[in-house]
């Protein structure tokens, strides 16, 4: 888990061979953390990096991801559920939980997945919003640490969605 063995550029864009979602599944599985600030989440996110997350949780990896408060219902729904849970769940049984995790993947949707992910401490939300003047919290930047406390910090238009990070989106990633 360490970023010095990850060849970079410092541009990601869609329909090239640097592409955001390319960025993101290479630094992912070697952060411990992963710090985002985003306009918008869905969960159909995790469909796109299942397998990176997955390995990320192994490792005892945190997200902590601050959005906007548009938020889809069945998100909602899953993040609730999730932090309830997660007062529910010792520390004797994280490994067993992502044990569990990791075989059954094929079978979890993106928002059981999401749901899952809070439960176990591995993904922490938050919903920023601004108390004074219009509009939403819609900032775009984000950060990983390795086991070294290497950084790696982007910024660019991409949100925190299934779009947003796939070649289908128009992002653009500046690191």
């Amino acid at each position: 888990m360490s970023f010095k063995k990850i060849s970079l550029v410092k541009e990601y864009r869609p329909g090239t061979k640097n592409t955001p979602e390319k960025f993101f599944k290479s630094v992912l599985p070697e952060a411990t953390l992963y710090r985002r600030a985003s306009g918008y989440f869905t969960s159909s996110v995790f469909n796109l990096f299942r397998e990176e997350i997955l390995k990320f949780a192994s490792d005892r990896g945190n997200i902590e991801l601050v959005c906007s408060p548009t938020l889809t219902y069945e998100d909602i729904n899953a993040i609730n559920k999730g932090y309830d849970a997660a007062y529910d769940i010792v520390s004797n049984r994280l490994d067993y939980e992502i044990d569990g995790l990791l075989k059954n993947t094929v079978n979890k949707g993106a928002v059981e997945f999401l749901g899952t992910l809070i439960k176990l401490n591995i993904l922490s939300i938050k919903v920023g919003f601004y108390t004074k003047g219009k509009g939403i919290f819609h900032d775009k930047t984000g950060y990983f640490v390795d086991k070294n406390h290497d950084v790696i910090s982007f910024r660019g238009s991409a949100n925190e969605t299934m779009l947003g990070w796939s070649d289908k989106g128009l992002s653009l990633i500046h690191i």
